[in-house]
């Protein structure tokens, strides 16, 4: 209890030399924990799925190591998504088929928000980087009425000069860690929310300067122009290469690819490519099933063995067993899926399937047809006067194919017309 002016006074350094020695606690770990990064040491480490920590000893600093059950989950969601490039759904609902679960199995489904850090996660081919976030105080609090004695309670990615790496045991290769973010960057910026209206070249048309195009102007009168006028605002553009007027450039870029889809040439390349590409999943899967079924023996076999010696109880094992069960007959039911789909594939004639393939373009909404264009391009590169598409179709001569359209304008348009060859 304070009596007099003096005790008050002494309460209130008192107070003041607390909070200066819990500043300086907080700094002294703080660098005590930058010291011992940088030198390439792990500190309170929650290990990322695929990985396992080992806690420091008296003789032996904490070190990571690979979870080769984990790792081995690691690389098939990345070569469904780098290589197959099906969706997160899609990524979900093979694991859960598959019985494959999450680490602490709360529950029995992944959800996209673990994937999606896996699949960004620069740990896994090799680069773990440390203090990439600071403490801040939240900017929008959920409850800004109740009482929190803790201030900060929100982070700040911090300069990427602050970072440090660490080098990790690599779980994927380079290569198809950059064809994941390719696929995600893809997926993130052909998604509706970025999007305010629906075009078919969204994300796709590109100026020769290397910038992209928007769509911009008043309704009926939109033009992919450079977004250099966008990105160097307020200063001087440098791109000075005109807009082309997207009820030109989608029709054009629309029957290009239908010629090229159509043709019976190409229809039998892609057949053959497609078809090796079928035999080789299916006889990887195989693999990773046949895998996955010798771990579910070997799990059993620890049971029983941990049964036979007294350390679990009856009711125990039958729990255990009867998971492995479930767990096996997903597997068995999905490599028996694989084998019917490899045997049934179809004896492809060309000349009848560009048929069919003319047929059913010209029956394709828009939103279809926005499937057909991204599966197949990667960009088109757009002047008023010239039009190149790259894309994906692979061919006995080449890699890609690129369409040129030359000179779109063969004559002077009037007043409020479009000239569109």
């Amino acid at each position: 209890m304070v009596e007099n002016e003096d005790d008050r006074v002494v309460q209130g350094m008192q107070g003041l030399f607390a909070q200066w020695e819990r500043a300086k606690i907080q700094e002294r770990f703080r660098l005590g924990k930058m010291r011992k990064i940088k030198s390439g040491k792990i500190v309170g480490y929650v290990p990322a799925y695929g990985y396992k920590y080992h806690v420091k000893t008296k003789t032996k600093d904490g070190y990571v190591e690979i979870n080769e059950a984990e790792a081995k989950i690691v690389r098939i969601i990345f070569r469904w998504v780098g290589e197959e490039q099906i969706s997160l759904h899609e990524v979900i609902r093979r694991l859960y088929k598959q019985g494959i679960y999450p680490r602490k199995r709360k529950r029995d489904v992944w959800s996209k928000g673990p994937i999606l850090r896996m699949l960004r996660n620069k740990s896994y081919i090799g680069e773990h980087w440390c203090n990439t976030t600071k403490a801040c105080v939240s900017q929008k609090r959920r409850n800004n009425k109740k009482y929190s004695r803790l201030k900060n309670t929100s982070r700040k990615t911090r300069d990427q000069k602050e970072w440090v790496k660490i080098d990790f045991p690599q779980i994927i290769p380079n290569d198809l860690f950059e064809k994941v973010q390719h696929r995600l960057d893809k997926n993130l910026k052909r998604s509706k929310r970025s999007s305010k209206q629906d075009f078919l070249l969204t994300g796709l048309v590109r100026c020769p300067c290397g910038r992209s195009r928007n769509a911009d102007g008043p309704k009926g009168k939109k033009y992919f122009r450079c977004t250099d006028r966008l990105n160097r605002f307020p200063k001087p553009r440098e791109c000075s290469i005109g807009g082309i007027n997207v009820m030109v450039l989608e029709p054009l870029v629309w029957s290009g690819l239908v010629k090229l889809i159509t043709s019976p040439e190409i229809i039998q390349e892609q057949a053959k490519v497609w078809l090796s590409g079928q035999r080789d999943n299916a006889g990887q899967e195989n693999d990773d099933i046949t895998e996955q079924l010798a771990l579910l023996q070997q799990e059993e076999e620890r049971y029983a063995i941990a049964y036979g010696q007294g350390a679990i109880k009856i009711d125990i094992i039958q729990k255990l067993q009867k998971d492995l069960e479930k767990r096996r007959t997903a597997l068995l039911q999905e490599q028996q899926h694989r084998n019917a789909q490899v045997a049934q594939l179809p004896e492809i004639d060309p000349v009848e399937l560009a048929e069919r393939t003319s047929k059913s373009i010209s029956e394709l909404d828009l939103k279809e047809k926005r499937f057909v264009t991204e599966k197949l391009l990667e960009k088109v590169i757009a002047t008023p006067k010239r039009i190149a598409m790259q894309g994906n179709l692979s061919v006995a001569e080449r890699s890609h194919i690129y369409l040129r359209n030359e000179d779109r304008h063969r004559r002077a348009a009037k007043r409020r017309e479009i000239d569109t060859v």
